[in-house]
């Protein structure tokens, strides 16, 4: 069987082939059309002749340079309209008060030397209670130099050793190495063990 659509307008070879489903153009869409083009058309061509790089050194009072003129000015305006406002710079704040000093000091640091405390002391509530005697630590260690001029027993006297283990400890280590032998800036690390009571010096 055939179907609707095998029907052709003619059977000639110069004869237009046209199908049942064609849409046929109405009297005058075709002349639209061409305007529509050619509408497009100028279009296009107007845009791509619009050059808004123009040389103001030239042709100077003519629509193109009138238009470049416009297009500078237009730049510059929007350049200066979202530039930063210029302020004037403060040469040196105003001095802090007492209350201000202490709350910048609380935020800083202080230098190792004065022990890099940091913030702030507060003051003691109800919970704080007040020791009778605070615990001694039971072993203390000690890094002694021995100066220039100074003598092995008086570095001992002075890291906390008593007067007898001092002269005791000078006399074992003379029967090893002469004291006049040891050079100043040597290092003696010292440990002190625990002791009776706060009255008498730590055993070495």
């Amino acid at each position: 069987m055939y179907q609707r659509n095998d029907f052709l307008g003619g059977e000639s070879a110069n004869s237009a082939a046209l199908t049942f489903d064609a849409k046929i153009p109405k009297f005058g869409q075709a002349l639209r059309a061409q305007d529509s083009l050619r509408t497009q058309a100028a279009r296009r061509g107007l845009w791509h002749e619009l050059d808004l790089v123009v040389d103001l050194g030239s042709q100077i009072g003519s629509k193109t340079w009138w238009r470049g003129a416009l297009t500078c000015a237009a730049l510059c305006g929007t350049t200066f309209l979202m530039a930063p406002s210029v302020e004037a710079i403060p040469a040196m704040p105003a001095a802090m008060s007492d209350a201000q000093w202490d709350e910048a000091r609380a935020q800083a640091i202080t230098p190792l030397a004065y022990g890099g405390d940091t913030g702030r002391r507060m003051a003691a509530t109800d919970a704080v209670e007040p020791l009778a005697d605070t615990p001694e630590r039971p072993r203390i260690e000690i890094a002694a130099t021995l100066g220039r001029g100074d003598s092995f027993g008086r570095v001992l006297e002075r890291s906390g050793v008593s007067r007898d283990d001092a002269a005791e400890l000078e006399s074992m280590i003379a029967q090893i190495i002469p004291l006049s032998d040891i050079q100043p800036g040597t290092v003696m690390n010292i440990v002190l063990g625990r002791r009776p009571n706060r009255t008498v010096p730590r055993p070495v």
